[in-house]
């Protein structure tokens, strides 16, 4: 899946950020129903904790 075009989904984006920090978690389970974007999130999480931002968490779907 592609990633979340810039500046979109940031409110979801910053939810999960805050909650990796707050948790420590590795662990995310994205659960929605089809076609709301739970992979385009995935995949824009996990890149940007791929580039030394933070310890990427084992997103699941």
């Amino acid at each position: 899946p592609p990633e979340c075009h810039p500046n979109t989904r940031t409110t979801i984006r910053n939810e999960i950020d805050g909650w990796i920090d707050e948790n420590g978690s590795q662990e995310l389970p994205l659960l929605g129903p089809a076609g709301v974007g739970k992979s385009v999130i995935a995949k824009t999480i996990s890149g940007y904790h791929d580039q030394g931002c933070r310890h990427p968490p084992a997103l699941i779907r």
